[in-house]
């Protein structure tokens, strides 16, 4: 046996239904892009898949803030947070440097 495509019904242009009686609004038709009978098959998204299990936990990261809950200044960086820790350490280190340069400029 030979298979063909099936061909696209020839579209139609719309049509316009001038106001009547009847109905005293102007309305636009178009052919019906799918049927009731054949509906068109849109492919859907995959569902997501959930762990079944608990994720395993990060030991490393969990012994460094036992470790950080040990020492004050662990404490404090542990209280404030990854970024706020994160641009202290960053403009402390930027100073450093600027106070470094200032020294060895005034020893020439």
């Amino acid at each position: 046996p030979v298979y063909t495509k099936k061909r696209a019904a020839p579209s139609t242009p719309p049509q316009l239904t001038l106001p009547s009686a009847s109905c005293p609004i102007p309305v636009l038709r178009t052919q019906r892009s799918s049927s009731p009978l054949n509906p068109a098959q849109h492919p859907l998204p995959g569902r997501p898949v959930f762990p079944r299990s608990k994720p395993e936990p990060d030991l490393y990261r969990t012994a460094i803030k036992m470790r950080m809950r040990g020492s004050p200044e662990g404490l404090r960086v542990l209280h404030m947070g990854p970024r706020l820790a994160m641009s202290i350490m960053n403009a402390t280190r930027e100073l450093e440097k600027i106070v470094a340069d200032q020294t060895i400029q005034e020893r020439d």
